[in-house]
C-alpha cells in the first residue's frame, strides 16, 4: 500500500508532513547466568581419620583406623555436593544441588571389614536443615552404598551458605570394640561401644543474592 503524504498550509506555504519513523523497541530479553556450586570435605574432618582406636577383646591391644588407604587399615567418609545457582538480570532466581555421602572403612588384621556401617547424606543452608538422602547400610563390609539427595529452591531467598554432612554409624569389626568415642563421634549405648556415630562436613559454599 502506498502511504499518502499529508499536506498542510502554514503561513501560506504548503508543507509536506512525513510521518516520523517509530522509535526502535527497547531490548527486553533477560540476561541469564548460571554459576557452578561445589564443595568437598573440610580439612578439619580429614583430621579425625587418625583418631579412631579399636580394642581387641581377646588381647586388649588397640588398632588404629589411621588415615591410610584400605586394605592396610583406614577409613574414609567422602561427602560433597555440586549444583547450579541461576541469576536473571543479576538477581538470584534458583539453586539446584546434588549431594552425596559414603563410608569406606577397614582395619588391619584377619577381619579387614566393619561389622556394619550406616550412612546418611544431609544438606544445610546456614542454620536450616534442607533435607537428607535415604540412609544406606551394609553388613560385614568395607564400602557402603552411596546416600544421595537432591535439593531445589526458587527465588532470592535461596541465598546463603550451603554445606553437606555425612552422618555415619560404624559397628566395630568382630572381636573389637570402641573403648571411647573419638572427636566428632558419640558412643551408642555404654562404653566400651559396639557402635559409634560420627559426622564429617563439607566446606561452606556461599551463594550470593546478586551476581
Amino acid at each position: 500500500m502506498v502511504r499518502k503524504t499529508l499536506l498542510a498550509l502554514a503561513g501560506g506555504l504548503a508543507l509536506a508532513l512525513v510521518p516520523a519513523a517509530p522509535a526502535l523497541a527497547a531490548d527486553t530479553t533477560p540476561t541469564v547466568e548460571h554459576v557452578q556450586i561445589k564443595s568437598e570435605m573440610t580439612a578439619k574432618s580429614l583430621e579425625t581419620y587418625g583418631q579412631f582406636k579399636l580394642k581387641n577383646l581377646k588381647t586388649g591391644e588397640t588398632a588404629s583406623l589411621a588415615a591410610v588407604a584400605p586394605p592396610g587399615g583406614g577409613c574414609r567418609y567422602p561427602v560433597g555436593f555440586n549444583g547450579i545457582a541461576s541469576y536473571t538480570n543479576g538477581a538470584l532466581t534458583s539453586v539446584t544441588l546434588d549431594y552425596e555421602a559414603q563410608a569406606i572403612c577397614t582395619v588391619t588384621g584377619p577381619d579387614q571389614y566393619m561389622a556394619g556401617m550406616v550412612v546418611t547424606a544431609s544438606m544445610w543452608r546456614d542454620g536450616t536443615h534442607l533435607g537428607e538422602g535415604p540412609s544406606v547400610n551394609c553388613v560385614n563390609c568395607v564400602v557402603t552404598p552411596i546416600s544421595r539427595g537432591y535439593y531445589a529452591c526458587g527465588g532470592v531467598t535461596c541465598a546463603g551458605g550451603y554445606w553437606a554432612g555425612n552422618i555415619h554409624a560404624l559397628k566395630a569389626p568382630p572381636g573389637y570394640v570402641w573403648p571411647s568415642a573419638p572427636a566428632g563421634c558419640i558412643g551408642l549405648g555404654t562404653a566400651p561401644y559396639e557402635w559409634i556415630q560420627c559426622s564429617t562436613v563439607t566446606d561452606v559454599a556461599v551463594v550470593s543474592p546478586t551476581n
